[in-house]
């Protein structure tokens, strides 16, 4: 075999592309169809994936009604009162500032609960606030695949190596071929380091409770977290203030990745974005630390505003085919009532297209699946004739050919005529009207392609009756 060293673009410290082979099981001879399913595989799946699909498409369609009603509801409902104080009780449409005194302090000790403020003195004023820690390690990649050598089917299996971030501790799995590239000179028994004790790896947030929005301190109206939860946009903490309160220095000689760090091993980098331990030079075991907070100026809601000027999902009723359910609508910065829950339209039409077009394409493929065994059946009837001379392959052809013709046809029009069938019994359930004008329409196209086909059979019927009759008066 070849051993050629493979390198990632991306990041071109190091790559390995070596490769050892093993044998497969039952691995001699066969024709190469040993990983198909097979006819009955692939008519089992279709069986198996059309009630699937089916499903998906009712519920879709169900949902689409259901939340349209909620906007609806919403449209009619919500009051716009832009910020006023004392609006009372009921479903409301507000748009006010944030008031800043509800925000909260973050410091190191809420994302890491071994570190200190002193180790980390990072404090943060935000609504929400986010710590990511990641080290530059040894990554290792391994991939197999499978060819065929000679009589045998073999698998082989690559092992790739390179330096880069993770905000995981990476283990590698094939120490002995890890120790033999570049990355072994950072390796601890083979090993990525260890993440300092007192930084939390990854991703670490942390959010008010809640957000007071009004014009002024008295009397705001409260915004819990169930109403914003993760709408707020997140922008990176520049660090560059708090430069001259860590003193890390570039390593030098031999570097041991430090089991807990403190500002004697930090500092801010050139961009001012992270807190690093090698700062000007990356090597391994290095770590990396960013903040981003989210400081949100206005917010825009429509909801429920309760007695104690708390906001909280309103309580939509339930209408014929829908149960009842809660909505609200939530947008950082100033927008009007008319945007917001026209992106709600919007998010509701594009969602139930999607849904649509894969049930519908399923539904085709799962036909499709279905009838596989009649291509199947046609490919073995063209492995017969093609040992027919000279015009063997040309029939081989054809037939399968046509097999595919007919079995794409079938599935297509058995496919579609469930789908479009279920979905217009879905909605002449939630609304009639609509349903039943749907199911009048593809009836009638049903009606007419039928009665095309009917009269394209009496006509050739006709034509074969007028022949046998030419040919009966010829003969007299």
């Amino acid at each position: 075999m070849d051993d050629s060293d493979s390198f990632d673009t991306e990041d071109p410290i190091m790559g390995d592309g070596d490769e050892f082979t093993e044998d497969e099981d039952g691995g001699g001879g066969g024709d190469g169809d040993g990983d198909d399913m097979g006819p009955c595989g692939m008519c089992c799946c279709g069986l198996i994936m059309l009630p699937i699909m089916l499903f998906l498409l009712g519920w879709n369609e169900k949902k689409f009604v259901c939340t349209n009603k909620q906007i609806l509801y919403a449209e009619k409902h919500a009051k716009d009162i832009g910020c006023s104080a004392n609006a009372g009780t009921g479903m409301f449409y507000l748009s006010c500032p944030v008031l800043p005194s509800s925000f909260q302090t973050f410091t190191a000790s809420d994302f890491n609960p071994g570190a200190t403020a002193g180790q980390i003195p990072i404090s943060i004023k935000a609504a929400t606030a986010e710590q990511k820690v990641s080290m530059y390690q040894c990554q290792e990649t391994k991939s197999t695949r499978k060819e065929k050598r000679g009589d045998k089917k073999v698998t082989v299996t690559t092992w790739e190596y390179r330096m880069g971030w993770s905000a995981q501790a990476l283990r590698i799995e094939n120490v002995n071929k890890a120790q033999q590239r570049e990355c072994s000179s950072g390796l601890s028994g083979g090993r990525n380091p260890s993440f300092p004790m007192n930084l939390q790896m990854g991703t670490s947030s942390q959010s008010v409770s809640s957000l007071s929005i009004g014009e002024s301190t008295q009397n705001p109206y409260v915004v819990p977290k169930t109403i914003f939860g993760s709408g707020l946009t997140d922008t990176p903490v520049n660090l560059n203030d708090y430069r001259s309160k860590f003193f890390g220095t570039t390593p030098t000689g031999a570097w041991t990745a430090p089991t807990s760090v403190d500002t004697s091993d930090l500092s801010v980098d050139q961009s001012g974005m992270y807190l690093v331990t090698c700062p000007g030079q990356v090597m391994i075991g290095c770590i990396r630390i960013s903040y981003q907070a989210a400081m949100p100026k206005d917010l825009s809601v429509v909801s429920d505003i309760t007695s104690s000027n708390t906001l909280e999902p309103t309580s939509t009723p339930a209408t014929w085919g829908c149960s009842a359910d809660t909505f609200y609508s939530f947008r950082e910065g100033k927008a009007t009532k008319k945007d917001m829950l026209n992106g709600h339209h919007n998010s509701n039409n594009t969602l139930v297209w999607v849904l649509r077009v894969v049930g519908v394409l399923g539904a085709w493929l799962a036909a499709y699946c279905f009838f596989s065994p009649i291509t199947w059946c046609a490919g073995k009837v063209g492995d017969c004739v093609d040992y027919v001379p000279c015009i063997g392959d040309f029939l081989e052809g054809a037939i399968n050919g046509v097999a595919q013709a007919i079995v794409c046809t079938m599935s297509l029009g058995c496919g579609c005529s469930c789908a479009w069938f279920v979905i217009g019994m879905v909605w002449l359930y939630m609304r009639p009207l609509y349903g039943a004008a749907f199911l009048l329409v593809t009836c009638c196209c049903c009606g007419l392609l039928g009665y095309g086909g009917f009269t394209i059979s009496q006509n050739i019927k006709s034509k074969k009756g007028k022949k046998g009759q030419d040919g009966s008066e010829s003969e007299e």
